[in-house]
């Protein structure tokens, strides 16, 4: 644990007075509150941000940005998707919550009909790998699954939200802009190679 989550400096604090007792436990009451709140200003920022660089860069008309700021805790639920209205639903560009809880979490490109292991899902994985050896895109090697042509995980210093050190990243505005740096340079880059070779998989099923 680090230095600013020392779980004897925490103790001193809480036991050292009434006051200090009752505002921690009023605290622990409103938990998942207080998360909910960071992660989904948080998520409010990335649209933006997303949504800005889109503009400068494609037609904003042919995407839809979204986010997810009411089941953001449960899992498989997704926190945050890109999509092309080209793609008609079958594709999406997405962070996801993965193994249950919000501590886990991956992005990539998900299907709707499973098709990460078929033929037409190596091929999506074998685009996103060949864009990522060519170089110029900050992106992570993967395995594809039954349900994700491609699927990296967040990298771990802001891959779980559920614990106190990520969302101090998160909200802290000395830090939120390294943190949506990550996030946006992800989900653009995989914005920028799906744009139109997606299209050309789709439309020649």
């Amino acid at each position: 644990m680090s230095k600013a989550f020392d779980e004897e400096a925490i103790m001193d604090f809480v036991t050292s007075d009434s006051r200090n007792l009752a505002l921690s436990l009023s605290i622990l009451s409103i938990e998942s509150k207080i998360r909910m709140h960071i992660i989904d200003d948080f998520l409010d920022k990335l649209k933006a941000e997303v949504i800005e660089v889109i503009e400068s860069r494609f037609l904003i008309d042919e995407w839809e940005i979204s986010f997810d700021n009411s089941k953001n805790t449960i899992r498989y639920s997704s926190l945050f998707q890109i999509k092309k209205k080209s793609w008609n639903n079958e594709y999406a560009i997405m962070l996801e919550p993965q193994q249950g809880n919000i501590n886990s979490l991956c992005y990539g490109i998900k299907s709707k009909h499973r098709t990460g292991r078929t033929e037409e899902g190596k091929k999506i994985h074998e685009l996103v790998l060949s864009a990522l050896d060519a170089g110029g895109y900050a992106l992570d090697r993967s395995q594809s699954t039954e349900w994700w042509p491609y699927c990296p995980w967040v990298a771990e210093e802001f891959r779980h939200w559920g614990q106190a050190e990520t969302l101090l990243l998160l909200s802290d505005s000395t830090n939120t802009s390294k943190a949506l740096h990550y996030f946006v340079d992800k989900f653009i880059a995989l914005v920028e190679i799906t744009s139109i070779e997606l299209d050309k998989f789709i439309e020649s099923k």
